[in-house]
């Protein structure tokens, strides 16, 4: 939740810059009245869906408070952080490494490649 925040917040001051340029050009006379429009409507909307998510997360604080049986203002969640240990233990970046490792080294691709074929093959005895 706080990731997708500072994000939005990082899509807000994009945006500033980005309508700032648009309005240089406008002053120009190389962007439409409608680039214009539109580029300030984007402006608009951003801050609007970071409060959003400011407003999720702390509703979701306070039910987390009222779960471990404090006030929410005795309560406060840190800013979420992902440990590297967490990520390692993930399915999809085990298999990555995994694959990584046996591509580097063509003594474990083929022990890996004779492996596989071998439990293929024998699949059908296993059941």
């Amino acid at each position: 939740m706080d990731q997708k925040i500072a994000l939005y917040q990082q899509s807000v001051d994009a945006y500033a810059r980005y309508l700032k340029v648009i309005e240089n050009k406008y002053q120009a006379g190389s962007e439409s009245r409608a680039t214009l429009a539109q580029a300030q409507a984007q402006l608009e909307s951003s801050p609007a869906s970071a409060l959003d998510y400011q407003w999720q997360r702390a509703q979701l604080e306070q039910a987390i408070a009222l779960l471990v049986g404090k006030t929410p203002a005795e309560f406060s969640l840190p800013a979420a952080t992902l440990p590297s240990q967490l990520l390692q233990r993930r399915p999809d970046v085990a298999y990555a490494e995994h694959n990584a490792t046996i591509s580097s080294d063509p003594e474990r691709q083929r022990r890996h490649q004779r492996s596989a074929l071998h439990n293929l093959f024998s699949l059908p005895y296993r059941v």
